[in-house]
């Protein structure tokens, strides 16, 4: 297979994109008011437990950075500020993140909670009942102070939408968070919180993790209990959490994970120790599309391998990715196209008027929905076949060695203006694909992949590396973590507008 030039386009259609170089920075003194901006989820928790503080003390400090930062990020779609410190002032409970202020992705029910996905007022709706992953997360006692954007019904990879606008990038404003759990990293790089839940389904918690400088694991498909009101497990939509730590996401695993006999792996709890073999580690440079990525994402490699090199680890280059993007995103699509004709159907019943002429979604949804075929269902099953072969491929593929390294995506960030929502999706669609050419397969297998904060450009624009391992090894994979961020650490890093430093 040829290898392509990245995403597809022309050195004239990357200046389209607006790969240019971040502005200079201008970072004020560090904030030497917010005693507690250098502390981690668990650290919070530690400090609440040892009444150092107290919750009511730690939401009003969350809300005077949210208050100062999100004019200029808009990241939330969904603000509870008063009923959050209502909650603060009751007793804490014994639970791992008791009085931990937390934000969730507006793409998730919660019990009593508006849920707009991102779209016209006109979807929006309250549900009565929590799934089992978002009950777990309210039994471990997070304060939740609202819900952060996302693109409208998670169909881009930038997050903007008509209704709530583009999310910026703490690290550069003219910047992309990508998406589409984009309002959680931007709220974890800017400092709002030291953790947000997302989702991820072809790359959305590592895509933002990545342009942010932050932490994501997607899990392994049913690792955790279910985000899905009927109980059970999209063939590709994963839950977790976007951290600054390690620990954090390590903990919040063990708190939302199945621990029933119907669990499809052997629980591990809380993973707390960095590894201690060595592994074979295999580069994969080109993703599904035998891509060239760009020259900060090859140096960001560099720095990763070199690193990797530096702790004794085996690199071992990778023959080219088994089976063709084109076939992937062929299937991959049906996947998400199943799901269209119930939004059609329920358009014109809202607008009383044929879907063509529908003025509620965006041009990018609204032309995506249009190409369903006569027979998603045929699709949709033939999409879960090819995902169960695929499987077996890439076990094989990646059968000599622990892990896959990677680029998170090929390219770096990109201005707010890219994938927006008045883009057709005919014209963004195949760019879209390739950009998640190296994270979206790990949701087509269920395997556990990681996006970890290890470079940062000459600009100040973070990069991650993506690290997967075959389905049930999360452990390893937070494992390997534990050691990367002992021997890289990012927990100083902090965005020009984030709360270490802004206002």
């Amino acid at each position: 297979m040829e290898r392509r030039r990245v995403l597809g386009l022309s050195v004239a259609g990357l200046a389209a994109i607006g790969l240019r170089a971040c502005e200079k920075r201008h970072i004020s003194p560090v904030n030497k008011t917010d005693a507690f901006i250098d502390y981690d989820a668990m650290g919070l928790a530690a400090l609440l437990r040892e009444k150092q503080i107290t919750a009511t003390e730690l939401v009003d400090a969350t809300l005077n950075r949210i208050t100062r930062l999100e004019p200029h990020i808009n990241a939330l779609t969904h603000r509870e500020f008063e009923h959050a410190r209502q909650r603060a002032g009751k007793p804490l409970s014994s639970e791992s993140f008791s009085g931990v202020p937390f934000l969730y992705k507006d793409l998730i029910d919660v019990a009593g909670r508006p849920r707009s996905s991102g779209a016209h007022e006109a979807f929006s709706y309250t549900p009565a009942k929590s799934p089992t992953y978002m009950q777990a997360v309210e039994r471990s006692g997070l304060n939740i102070l609202g819900a952060t954007n996302t693109p409208e019904f998670a169909t881009s990879v930038n997050t903007s939408n008509l209704r709530f606008g583009a999310t910026k990038n703490p690290w550069n404003l003219k910047k992309s968070v990508a998406g589409s759990s984009g309002g959680s990293a931007a709220t974890v790089a800017a400092g709002y919180v030291p953790m947000a839940h997302g989702t991820d389904g072809s790359g959305s918690l590592r895509l933002p993790a990545s342009y942010c400088g932050i932490f994501a694991l997607k899990p392994s498909r049913g690792r955790t209990v279910s985000g899905e009101a009927n109980g059970g497990h999209d063939v590709i939509k994963h839950n977790h959490v976007l951290t600054r730590s390690v620990r954090d996401s390590a903990m919040m695993l063990a708190v939302t994970e199945d621990n029933s006999a119907a669990a499809p792996y052997s629980a591990i709890g809380f993973v707390k120790t960095p590894l201690k073999r060595r592994l074979r580690i295999g580069l994969d440079r080109g993703g599904m599309f035998n891509l060239t990525p760009d020259i900060l994402q090859q140096q960001a490699l560099h720095h990763t391998l070199q690193l990797l090199n530096s702790l004794g680890h085996d690199i071992i280059e990778l023959p080219p990715f088994p089976i063709s993007g084109e076939e992937f995103w062929t299937h991959m699509e049906a996947v998400f196209l199943a799901r269209m004709p119930a939004l059609k159907a329920l358009v014109e019943r809202i607008t009383q008027n044929p879907f063509a002429e529908n003025e509620l979604l965006s041009t990018l949804t609204a032309s995506f929905v249009m190409r369903v075929s006569d027979t998603p269902a045929q699709d949709f099953n033939a999409a879960k076949m090819f995902f169960a072969n695929l499987t077996a491929e890439l076990e094989e593929w990646q059968s000599t060695v622990d892990v896959i390294l990677s680029p998170v995506q090929p390219v770096a960030q990109f201005d707010l203006d890219t994938y927006g929502p008045e883009q057709p999706y005919e014209g963004v669609g195949p760019s879209m694909q390739a950009f998640m050419s190296y994270t979206a397969h790990a949701n087509a297998t269920g395997a556990p992949a990681m996006s970890v904060p290890l470079f940062w450009s000459d600009t100040g624009l973070p990069l991650g590396s993506h690290f997967q391992a075959l389905p049930g090894q999360d452990k390893l994979l937070f494992e390997l973590a534990y050691e990367l961020e002992q021997a890289a650490p990012w927990a100083d890093k902090w965005a020009p507008y984030s709360a270490k430093y802004f206002g």
